[in-house]
């Protein structure tokens, strides 16, 4: 299973890059270099100003119902995304449940082993709190963005465009862990750390 898995990887960036050099966004541009761009606006402010279509025997109107995205690329790089976001949801999603499940007492229970700490039992007020102003918003918040992400890479046009935007998705999905990890000490991160 792990070696279909690897493959399957494997097979998509291969084919992730390949796509990417042979419908390159220069591709897309080369047709308007060929015609003297004047002459391309001059055809569509004719056209506009006699309120009619243009021929499509003219390179303008050739030039404008030629499409070079890709079929179904947008569908690959954003079920890729939706790969990325799923196990950042399904964490805040158990975070939820674990903090819920947790005992409740008159104060809050807190074991130390070998330099970490493990809150085994908080009590009532606390936990609502955090249920409530930490891990419900941390869930949304998750969701939100696989679904805007989701949305931002299927009305994107072109390959190159389609890869930078996913890059930059991906980097907005970083930027907690970056700010944590530029914020706080070694020591701390060290003692909140789960492994």
């Amino acid at each position: 299973m792990v070696y279909c898995c690897c493959c399957w990887v494997a097979a998509s960036k291969v084919v992730l890059i390949a796509l990417l050099y042979f419908f390159s966004e220069e591709r897309m541009q080369d047709p308007c270099e060929e015609v003297e761009t004047s002459k391309l606006a001059q055809e569509l402010r004719g056209a506009m100003a006699g309120n009619e279509a243009l021929p499509t025997t003219q390179h303008a109107a050739h030039l404008c119902l030629q499409d070079h995205s890709l079929p179904y690329s947008q569908s690959m790089v954003s079920f890729v995304w939706l790969c990325k976001c799923v196990p950042a949801i399904v964490n805040a999603a158990w975070g939820t449940m674990v903090l819920i499940s947790l005992p409740t007492g008159g104060q809050s229970t807190i074991r130390s082993k070998a330099g970490k700490l493990d809150v085994v039992g908080l009590p009532v007020m606390p936990k609502v709190l955090a249920v409530i102003f930490i891990q419900v918003p941390l869930v949304s918040l998750e969701l939100s963005l696989a679904m805007v992400g989701m949305k931002f890479l299927m009305y994107c046009n072109a390959l190159g465009k389609l890869l930078v935007k996913a890059m930059s998705l991906s980097y907005i999905e970083t930027v907690s862990a970056v700010v944590f990890v530029g914020l706080s000490s070694n020591a701390f991160q060290l003692e909140v750390s789960p492994f």
